[in-house]
């Protein structure tokens, strides 16, 4: 765990899903615990809300045990939330023409999220 150290923000795989938190693989050998007080800062009903197995998320490393390989993380603290837009956009099923023309506002409205410029 030596090029991990409390505080720094890392890029994990969602690899387990409970009702208390999240289990992120952040190294071949690391997954850590993303409790489900440490996701967001309101009230969580269901976690898989949020996440899925499989999604890539940023988190931030709250406490690390060397000897036993356990680490607590955060998401809410990363800076970094997981934005489903698609989910937002197209909660049930459409035809392609739909979603053809609806792409557009999905690719804007991202991009007016995540800050970036056209």
């Amino acid at each position: 765990m030596g090029k991990y150290s409390v505080g720094s923000i890392v890029e994990g795989e969602v690899v387990g899903i409970k009702t208390y938190g999240a289990f992120v693989k952040i190294a071949d050998d690391i997954t850590g615990l993303l409790h489900i007080s440490e996701i967001d800062n309101k009230y969580i009903e269901d976690i898989n809300d949020y996440f899925k197995v499989g999604d890539i998320i940023k988190v931030k490393i709250l406490e690390l045990d060397q000897e036993g390989k356990q680490v607590k993380l955060s998401s809410k603290k990363s800076k970094h939330k997981r934005v489903n837009l698609a989910d937002e956009y197209f909660n049930e099923q459409v035809e392609f023409q739909a979603i053809k023309e609806k792409l557009p506002k999905l690719i804007t409205d991202a991009k007016e999220r995540l800050g970036l410029d056209d």
